[in-house]
């Protein structure tokens, strides 16, 4: 049952449901339906529906229950704006379907503009021979300058076009729209827009008009000029900056009254922080018809780079955090779609950027981007960020463990000043072990081996590496949990171990695609399927049997001084004496 019901409601820029319940949601950005990871599942041979359903699986084991995409409109879209129902809209209808099921929420962001890997890989398939129509869908974005979407009536046309027609398809497996799903939860029209500004208007004086997409995007001077000549205004750094703002206004207006047409006051509709410090900006995020802003959080921030595996992240959030703090005069939400540490393979960013963001006031956040299992050994995908369960378990453990303090941090909660160690009574973030531990009365999470001492024996454990609880030889994640006091059951996972360097040692092309073709690259991280010695010290399980499961048989294992030997699999301890 999901536990936040609609409507959703923002009051004092506190976000909470129909009960008055505040909302905490923790997960992941995913993109199993659209662009690269859609592409590698292709390649691979792997049913998109059943890769869905074990990504999942393991979403659910991490204690999520947020996941946002954007939506690549290139891949299922015309040039006139029209949906094009295709096998991505299919998959992306499966994936709606199986989070609503999963009691999982969603933020969708319809409209992202860039371009995308089915593009791409059409481009290079068809080299000299390509044409226009040689994709399988040509979008109305492919048209139009990032900018145009806000200003220009035709990319204006089309994207209400697209917007009606998204907001009206009906769920082929739910038999929905996604207004009618309660697991619907946010809204963000378009992705990461590029404004006009007043250096652009500038710029586009200056352009040699001869390339007729070239003298389509110059209309915004002509635009600007009217405005000008009707009010007798003379052109100004301030005037064109308010001039743009207002067109910015003028689109989030218009599309969003698509929005409310489906979705009234049901959700929260959010809109990105960009220009944020210019007060025209500001100003347009007041009075722009959203309850929320959308911020991201990198550290560094910067999307394109070498390796971080030494940058401080406990002293870059605090700078981050002072960042967004005039935010709060709007009185609006806040929601942190993106959050990452790019480029490394740490793993105790994650419980830090989860206490910041919820003591800065977002109630929402996501991590940039989760990786399908069927493709992970690759990391084929945006390969500056790499999370899987099995193939980064230190870097799944820790996100799970920032779940809880998510949910648990309170707003206003001041950031702790020390730059190697954060810690409270449920939670350590340590930079110099790579170590977040969560611990309550009910479950020890663990992201390293760690000798802290546990104050209340959980009922479930989760952890890569040793605890006073587990043990084994191996960086496989462990999963221990108290069915009863007779009986405990013990998932193991596979030990993972890198083969390559899944960053692949580059430098990174600015907002290039970063699509790796699984065919020809190599493999990056192996799962070692062999046995692995267990060691289980769980109080009042002094002495016990193990009997291994499996869809056919059980079979009762040899133990020797509470030490077993196990596949990755699941198991039942039972209890003697």
């Amino acid at each position: 049952m999901l536990q936040y019901q609609k409507p959703f409601r923002v009051e004092s820029g506190r976000i909470s449901d129909k009960n008055g319940t505040e909302v905490k949601l923790w997960g992941v950005n995913y993109y199993a339906p659209f662009n690269h990871n859609y592409y590698n599942l292709e390649e691979m041979g792997v049913d998109h529906l059943r890769a869905i359903d074990r990504d999942i699986a393991d979403f659910k084991r991490m204690g999520i229950n947020f996941v946002r995409m954007h939506i690549y409109d290139r891949e299922i879209s015309d040039i006139e704006g029209h949906l094009v129902d295709n096998h991505h809209l299919e998959v992306f209808d499966y994936l709606i379907e199986r989070l609503f099921q999963e009691d999982i929420y969603v933020m969708i962001t319809p409209i992202v503009w860039y371009n995308s890997v089915a593009l791409q890989k059409s481009v290079t398939d068809g080299y000299a021979y390509w044409n226009a129509g040689a994709a399988e869908t040509f979008g109305f974005s492919n048209l139009y300058q990032a900018h145009e979407m806000i200003w220009n009536e035709k990319a204006l046309s089309a994207q209400c076009i697209y917007l009606n027609e998204f907001f009206a398809h009906v769920n082929r497996f739910g038999k929905k729209r996604l207004d009618e799903y309660e697991h619907v939860a946010i809204i963000e029209v378009t992705n990461e827009a590029i404004y006009p500004t007043d250096e652009l208007i500038s710029e586009l004086r200056k352009a040699d008009k001869t390339n007729p997409f070239k003298k389509q995007e110059a209309q915004l001077v002509e635009l600007y000029d009217q405005y000008l000549a009707e009010r007798s205004l003379e052109s100004t750094k301030e005037e064109a900056t308010k001039y743009c703002a207002n067109l910015v206004l003028s689109f989030l207006n218009r599309t969003f009254r698509i929005v409310d047409c489906f979705f009234g006051e049901t959700i929260i509709k959010t809109h990105i922080f960009y220009h944020f410090e210019e007060k025209e900006f500001f100003e347009m995020l007041d009075h722009a018809p959203i309850n929320a802003v959308s911020i991201t959080a990198y550290t560094p921030n910067h999307f394109d780079t070498g390796y971080h595996d030494d940058f401080n992240v406990l002293e870059e959030l605090r700078r981050l955090r002072d960042y967004y703090t005039p935010l709060k005069k709007l009185k609006k939400a806040f929601i942190c779609y993106e959050f990452d540490m790019p480029t490394t393979l740490t793993n105790y960013s994650f419980g830090a950027f989860a206490y910041m963001l919820a003591s800065f006031g977002a109630q929402a956040a996501a991590y940039f981007t989760y990786t399908p299992v069927d493709v992970s050994e690759y990391n084929p995908g945006w390969i500056v960020h790499y999370l899987n369960f099995y193939h980064t378990p230190k870097k799944a453990v820790s996100l799970a463990a920032g779940a809880r303090i998510f949910k648990e941090t309170k707003l206003e909660e001041l950031l702790p000043q020390s730059d190697v160690l954060w810690e409270s009574e449920q939670f350590t973030v340590d930079k110099e072990m790579d170590l977040v531990v969560y611990q309550n009365e009910d479950c020890f999470f663990y992201s390293e081996s760690t000798e802290v001492a546990v104050k209340v024996v959980p009922k479930e454990i989760l952890g890569s590496g040793n605890c006073m609880f587990l043990k084994r030889n191996g960086n496989g994640i462990l999963i221990l949990i108290k069915r009863s006091d007779e009986e405990l059951s013990l998932t193991v996972l596979p030990n993972q171990k890198f083969v390559n360097d899944p960053f692949r040692g580059k430098s990174f092309r600015n907002m290039a695609n970063r699509y790796v073709n699984t065919n020809t690259e190599s493999v990056v991280s192996r799962l070692i399927e062999r046995p692995d010695q267990i060691t289980v010290n769980y109080p009042g399980f002094e002495t016990f049997e193990v009997i291994a499961c499996s869809e056919n048989k059980e079979e009762v294992l040899s133990v020797t001084n509470n030490t077993f030997s196990a596949f990755p699999g699941k198991y039942r301890i039972c209890k003697k004496g």
